[in-house]
């Protein structure tokens, strides 16, 4: 999908389609849209969740431990 935020050109891979249906693709290119009208910029707040999740599996008692 591509898109301006801030004045700059920008794409974002919404995925391919054996593994996205086409109704899931809308559903992600919708939720874009919105985020860009909150100004909110999508692919950060991907980038920002991949970061969330492997600090949220990296901060287990086991990894503590291992550490």
């Amino acid at each position: 999908m591509a898109y301006r935020f801030l004045g700059k050109q920008k794409t974002q891979y919404i995925g391919a389609y054996p593994a996205i249906s086409l109704a899931e693709a809308r559903a992600r290119r919708d939720g874009a849209k919105h985020e860009i009208a909150a100004r909110i910029d999508p692919a950060k707040e991907i980038r920002r969740e991949k970061i969330r999740q492997q600090f949220a599996g990296a901060n287990t008692l086991a990894a503590i431990a291992l550490e």
